[in-house]
């Protein structure tokens, strides 16, 4: 879908999309999803905590939210356990609040 919307545009191939995609990450621009394997824009420039992503099951809206306490937390654990890690990326599942109110009766 994407690959056939870029063609236009000079992109013969996925690789050269994810390698887009990649550099876009890196610029902090895009962020990746692991958990659905897809990307979402970067809601917010320049943020110091990493992002936590409310993903709604029915409709596959994606918000991003920030939480510098949690952030904190995140990485007083690291520390107290020894564990250096690389990135950290925290993706919650459930329903939006549209999606949420919606009966099914």
């Amino acid at each position: 879908a994407l690959l056939d919307q870029l063609r236009g545009h000079g992109f013969k191939a996925p690789l050269q999309i994810y390698r887009a995609l990649d550099q876009l990450a890196e610029l902090g621009f895009v962020h990746r999803l692991e958990s659905l394997n897809a990307w979402t824009p970067c809601c917010e420039a320049n943020h110091e905590a990493p992002p936590v992503f409310a993903i709604c099951d029915d409709c596959g809206c994606v918000k991003e939210h920030f939480d510098e306490q949690l952030a904190q937390r995140i990485s007083a654990m690291s520390k107290q356990t020894g564990f250096r890690p690389n990135h950290s990326i925290i993706e919650i599942h459930g329903k939006c609040d549209d999606c949420g109110s919606v009966s099914t009766s």
